[in-house]
C-alpha cells in the first residue's frame, strides 16, 4: 500500500508511483506508533476470550408477531 503524503490518498496499486490527484510521489505506508500490529489468530475468537456461542435457533423457536397490538399513533 502506497500513499500521497500531501493528499494522505492511498494506493493499493504497487506499479503507482505518483499521486493521481496532486502528482506528488507515493511513499510506502507508514505506521503511526498508536497502530498496533495485525496479528494472527491461531484459534476462534470465543475460545480466546472465554465467549460461549448461543444455541442454535429453529425456525419454529422464533416468536411469531402479535397481532393484537396496535400501531402507535
Amino acid at each position: 500500500m502506497k500513499f500521497c503524503p500531501v493528499c494522505q490518498q492511498a494506493y493499493s496499486n504497487p506499479a503507482l508511483r505518483f499521486c493521481r490527484f496532486d502528482g506528488n510521489q507515493l511513499v510506502g505506508q507508514q505506521i503511526s506508533a498508536g497502530d498496533a500490529p495485525t496479528i494472527l489468530l491461531t484459534k476462534p475468537v470465543s475460545e480466546l476470550f472465554g465467549w460461549t456461542a448461543p444455541d442454535a435457533v429453529t425456525a419454529s423457536d422464533e416468536r411469531q408477531p402479535d397481532n393484537n397490538l396496535r400501531p402507535s399513533r
